[in-house]
């Protein structure tokens, strides 16, 4: 809720996808080895996408000299912090949009990861358009209404219809 600036008394419909089963998405994420680097472990996020991301940052780090990982945390974070500075105008923005658009139009990837701006320690997933219906299916849909903000991300909300999803199809409840 914190990404789209809820307001309460709005209602917010929530989508959640899945993977398909054997569906894979090469990956690039921007600003992993910066929280590395900073928490002493791979983002949570990343834990999904490979469960041995410790033992695989390590080896990885061990094929590079000290004067190229430390080009790799300096650049890692120069890219992390663009995207996680707030904006004020839409030139701004373009900056990290056209940095995504180039990640994206690469043909090999599927999905690129990003800082959060408005979820700190939160990561945000931009998927190539033309892979969504292939690789993903709908998990479920609910319409919520934001009945307060608690403030520091936290938000009661009220349940007000929810879906049942089967083959394809989207049954409101």
């Amino acid at each position: 809720m914190l990404e789209v600036n809820a307001r309460e008394g709005q209602l917010y419909q929530v989508l959640e996808m899945s993977p398909k089963e054997g569906s894979f998405l090469t990956t690039v994420v921007a600003g992993w080895i910066d929280y590395y680097r900073r928490h002493k472990c791979p983002p949570p996020v990343l834990m999904h996408l490979r469960t041995d991301q410790e033992k695989a940052i390590k080896e990885w780090f061990s094929e590079f000299d000290n004067e190229k990982i430390t080009r790799l945390f300096l650049v890692d974070a120069f890219i992390s912090e663009q995207f996680r500075r707030s904006v004020n105008n839409d030139l701004e923005y373009r900056t990290t949009a056209y940095y995504s658009s180039g990640i994206l139009s690469a043909g090999s990837v599927g999905q690129f990861l990003y800082p959060s701006v408005a979820n700190y320690g939160g990561w945000n997933v931009a998927i190539r358009p033309d892979l969504v219906s292939t690789h993903l299916e709908v998990s479920s849909i609910k319409l919520i209404r934001i009945d307060r903000n608690l403030g520091f991300g936290m938000y009661n909300w009220s349940l007000v219809r929810s879906s049942e999803v089967s083959e394809g199809t989207i049954r409101w409840l």
